[in-house]
């Protein structure tokens, strides 16, 4: 079921492992001396992620039940995407006006015709046929007309609060909705202003591994920034420990791979955030109907 116009890019979640192992690996020399540890790796995977604001959390999607006024939340719910009311209006039994034909043939025993020709005033379409030893057989034309259930819905997007709406970012559908019915988060809930019904909802995931390390996205330009400011990070580390004339080197090391992490931070951004079609398409459209309002019927 996919009843919103939602144009964003599904991206599959790993675990950061891999990164961690790599960085270990590439700074093998400084890690088996013992002067840096991936302690603190966690803690800047989630600060790069952080900056990435919601490309970092999995968008998944919910039926809820809403039954006086709420329904709890999924347990990995972290913030509100789009909100959608579903309304059952009933269903219709639709005849198609044409039909198809098909033929049978049936073959006519005596012992067939017994019943009919005990029962002549019997209201059957009986072949002129005697019920002395004949043995006859002719073809019935069949004609069948299909039919289909057709069910009726209707879809709208609920207002949200204020309280809602202060922490609904840009790609929040719900922001420009002027729905009377509206919704709210609070305590774990759905809140709305109907007593039942049924709520479609599209929403940012919290994801987690077995080890509690934030899951990163499977993107390319994603994983090669966490690389490098991981590094860039070793090194700060590293800065603030040596005292001796390799400092210098040290910070030199340091601020390369913080520019290189700036660098790959910004076309990780550009890359997720690029227009794909259907946006383009979207935008498009709003821009044709921006002045429906205004127009006299």
């Amino acid at each position: 079921m996919n009843l919103s116009p939602s144009y964003y890019e599904k991206f599959n979640f790993i675990s950061p492992s891999a990164i961690f192992a790599e960085v270990k690996e590439d700074l093998r020399s400084y890690f088996n001396t013992g002067v840096v540890d991936d302690l603190l790796f966690p803690v800047w995977i989630n600060r790069c992620l952080d900056k990435l604001k919601k490309t970092q959390y999995p968008i998944r999607q919910a039926v809820l039940n809403i039954c006086d006024d709420q329904a709890s939340l999924p347990q990995d719910f972290n913030s509100i995407r789009e909100v959608w009311a579903t309304t059952s209006t009933g269903s219709i039994d639709y005849q198609f006006p044409s039909g198809y034909y098909y033929q049978t043939d049936i073959r006519v025993t005596p012992d067939s015709l017994i019943d009919w020709c005990a029962d002549p005033t019997a209201d059957q379409v009986v072949p002129e046929i005697s019920c002395d030893g004949c043995d006859r057989q002719f073809t019935v034309t069949h004609r069948v007309n299909g039919h289909v259930l057709m069910n009726f819905k209707t879809t709208f997007l609920l207002r949200p609060t204020p309280h809602v709406l202060a922490n609904c970012n840009m790609f929040c559908a719900n922001r420009g909705s002027r729905s009377d019915n509206e919704f709210d988060i609070r305590d774990g809930k759905i809140i709305t202003n109907f007593s039942t019904g049924t709520v479609y909802m599209v929403y940012y995931a919290e994801s987690t591994t077995e080890d509690g390390d934030q899951l990163i996205p499977d993107n390319v330009y994603v994983k090669e920034y966490l690389r490098k400011y991981i590094m860039y990070k070793v090194f700060e580390q590293l800065s603030n420990q040596i005292t001796d004339e390799t400092f210098n080197q040290v910070s030199q090391k340091m601020m390369y791979y913080k520019k290189e992490a700036d660098d790959a931070f910004i076309e990780a951004e550009v890359k997720l955030k690029m227009e794909t079609s259907n946006m383009k398409r979207r935008a498009m459209v709003k821009l044709k109907n921006r002045n429906n309002e205004y127009r006299i019927r």
